[in-house]
C-alpha cells in the first residue's frame, strides 16, 4: 500500500491555532466533573489508517491524503505539503 507524507508546520503558529488543528486531526483526552467522567473525542485521523512518524508528519494513504489535507488547510496550519515519494503507509 503506498502513502503520502503530510508535512505541516505549527511552530510559527500561535498556541490556539495549533492546539485547535491537533484536537482536529489526532483528537483529544478529556475529562469532567473533577476528572469522573474520562472520555476520548476523536480526530479525523482515527478515521483513516496512518502513521505519525514526527510532529507534523502524517503518512496516509494516498486515497485519504487530500482529505488530510484539507483539514489541515482548514485549521490554517502554514506550509501544509503532501509529497508521494512512494513511502509505503506501514512505515514509520
Amino acid at each position: 500500500m503506498e502513502g503520502i507524507r503530510i508535512a505541516f508546520l505549527l511552530a510559527k503558529c500561535d498556541r490556539d491555532k495549533a492546539s485547535e488543528l491537533v484536537k482536529r486531526l489526532v483528537g483529544q483526552a478529556t475529562s469532567g466533573h473533577g476528572g469522573k467522567y474520562a472520555y476520548r473525542r476523536k480526530g479525523f485521523l482515527d478515521e483513516i489508517p496512518h502513521r505519525r512518524p514526527i510532529r507534523g508528519v502524517v503518512i496516509a494513504r494516498t486515497e485519504d491524503a487530500g482529505r488530510v489535507v484539507a483539514v489541515a488547510r482548514g485549521a490554517r496550519a502554514r506550509g501544509t505539503r503532501a509529497k508521494d515519494d512512494g513511502v509505503p503507509s506501514g512505515a514509520s
